[in-house]
């Protein structure tokens, strides 16, 4: 290692493959092992000599089930993660999915890197050593989020546990790593730290309360066998790890191969709750839609509803922008009906309400009130500048649809704006906007009749 012992610079850890001199038959082989500092050395693997061109190959395919593991979760996690960022920025949905992907992709990495996988790609141990070493610290963070996310029965205690935890990784890695690139002490030795950390977050990831697991949903439930996954795993490594430190025994085949199934397990399993959690929300709120059109929604017109008009009129008081109130009367419904029948009344209310959607649009709030009685709110200064051109459109197509239909469509209507008031009360514009309708249906009849 030349000056590495005097600088006590990090040396990492790999496997190293030596070229062996062709004369060593019945000779013996002797390594020397020197300390750079202290609990460095832990146990020395299984010594395997194999032809020189054969190495690296018996090396990858000892390693082949792991690696492949790994490498898919580093991939799969990877692509999660693009995904959800995007994802996020129209829908909070996606976030489950963030902390998941983020889990498997630093998990594939911490597996490929703690397998040595690294090496087949690259010698630079001690680079290979330290991102193994600060994704394995790392992996428990979103994990610890997703559980803050998806349990919501945790208790006060347990939530503020779990977030102190969560920033204590956070601050601890930067102490870690500049304690590590100082060269006071090195990331490696402070696996007992991380691993006690852990062991504080065990009892409440494993266990759930007396009882809860009855009210727990399909979703939650699956959701806590995940956790008791990471958990198991979690334990497994420590033992692991331990047995190679102090039981000087090379389990690192075991290991190699258990941890990144155990990894992608959980990561199946967790998307399979999130995606049970994800149909339910959806399908709660579909139900939810579906009821909220049945109250707010006119059967005939699909419009709003009175109940809808009226709710917006009330919700108007607390807006800052002005709006504009337009109550609209259709002339002529009671003389169709009493001439032509209830059915051509409707033709005449949904042939109007039709209009009403192509001119004023989903922007504004269109509702019928009663049988020939409609309400309109426009909101926003640039909406209500364009009202008078709006209703000059309504005139036209009334005129083209009366036509069309081969029946007299108008109506009367009267605008009130919020401008127009002091103090906007919305009952009182709509009285205004009332009036003014009225005023204007009289006066149109005055002049049918002259």
């Amino acid at each position: 290692f030349g000056d590495w012992e005097n600088t006590k610079a990090f040396v990492g850890s790999a496997y190293h493959f030596v070229i062996l001199p062709f004369d060593l038959q019945n000779k013996e082989i002797e390594i020397t092992i020197t300390a750079t500092e202290n609990g460095a050395y832990s146990s020395l693997p299984v010594v395997v000599v194999s032809p020189s061109d054969k190495a690296y190959s018996d090396f990858a395919n000892e390693r082949e089930i792991g690696m492949m593991m790994s490498i898919f979760l580093m991939v799969a996690g990877f692509a999660m993660t693009v995904i959800s960022i995007f994802g996020m920025t129209w829908d909070e949905d996606f976030k489950p999915i963030l902390m998941i992907g983020l889990f498997a992709f630093l998990s594939g990495i911490w597996s490929f890197f703690a397998m040595k996988g690294a090496e087949l790609f690259s010698n630079r141990f001690v680079f290979n050593s330290l991102v193994e070493y600060v994704a394995l610290y790392i992996m428990p963070i979103p994990i610890i989020r997703l559980t803050l996310r998806e349990r919501e029965h945790l208790g006060r205690i347990e939530k503020i546990v779990l977030k102190t935890v969560n920033t204590l990784i956070l601050v601890l890695l930067g102490v870690f790593l500049f304690l590590h690139f100082t060269n006071v002490v090195h990331i490696s030795q402070m696996t007992m730290v991380f691993h006690l950390l852990l062991l504080v977050t065990t009892p409440i990831l494993l266990f759930v309360r007396p009882g809860q697991w009855k009210v727990l949903n399909e979703s939650e439930r699956l959701f806590q066998i995940g956790m008791w996954i990471s958990v198991a795993v979690a334990i497994g490594d420590v033992i692991w790890y331990n047995i190679s430190k102090y039981a000087f025994e090379d389990v690192s085949g075991v290991a190699d191969l258990a941890l990144p199934l155990g990894f992608l397990l959980m990561v199946i399993v967790f998307m399979g709750s999130y995606l049970l959690d994800l149909y339910a929300r959806r399908l709660d709120k579909n139900e939810k839609e579906i009821l909220m059109r049945m109250a707010y929604e006119d059967e005939l017109t699909g419009l709003g509803n009175r109940l809808k008009g009226e709710d917006t009129l009330a919700e108007a008081s607390k807006w800052r922008d002005e709006y504009a109130i337009i109550n609209i009367d259709l002339n002529g419904l009671k003389k169709v009906n009493d001439k032509y029948g209830h059915s051509k009344g409707d033709v005449l209310i949904t042939t109007f309400s039709d209009i009403l959607k192509e001119v004023f649009g989903k922007e504004k709030l269109i509702a019928r009130m009663g049988g020939d009685e409609f309400l309109i709110i426009v909101q926003g200064t640039k909406h209500m500048a364009g009202i008078n051109g709006l209703i000059e459109k309504m005139s036209r197509r009334e005129k083209e649809e009366s036509y069309n239909q081969d029946m007299e469509i108008s109506a009367a209507y009267g605008i009130a704006r919020s401008n127009e008031l002091t103090y906007p009360d919305p009952e009182a514009l709509y009285r205004m906007a009332d009036q003014r309708m009225y005023k204007m249906k009289k006066n149109s009849r005055k002049g049918r009749e002259s």
